[in-house]
């Protein structure tokens, strides 16, 4: 699965320091976000995107495509299924449904 390029609609939650350096001006990976600063939990946004859509994984077809394509553009943009939160957990390990699992081990 790939997900369509949306930097437009991450850039608004860019800023300076969450730049991509190495990215020449005009170029839009400057206008990219950093997708691996951890929240106070030690959790990363993709920790947090891989977790059941809705109660006991009920979420909507559209709610489960907004997942998917928030889990694809996370890790087209550098997160990695390896990365760990405070207690040692995987991104891998906190995916709750087997069509999560599928998405971080074929992207």
């Amino acid at each position: 699965m790939c997900a369509p390029a949306i930097d437009g609609e991450l850039s608004r939650f860019t800023t300076p320091s969450t730049a991509v350096p190495h990215a020449k001006q005009g170029d839009p990976a400057a206008q990219s976000a950093d997708p691996r600063p951890k929240n106070k939990n030690g959790s990363t946004a993709l920790h947090l995107a891989v977790q059941n859509t809705g109660k006991s994984n009920s979420g909507s077809s559209e709610s489960k495509s907004e997942q998917a394509r928030v889990i694809a553009l996370l890790l087209q943009r550098g997160a990695t299924p390896t990365d760990v939160d405070a207690n040692g957990k995987s991104v891998a390990d906190a995916a709750s449904s087997d069509w999560i699992r599928e998405l971080l081990h074929t992207s």
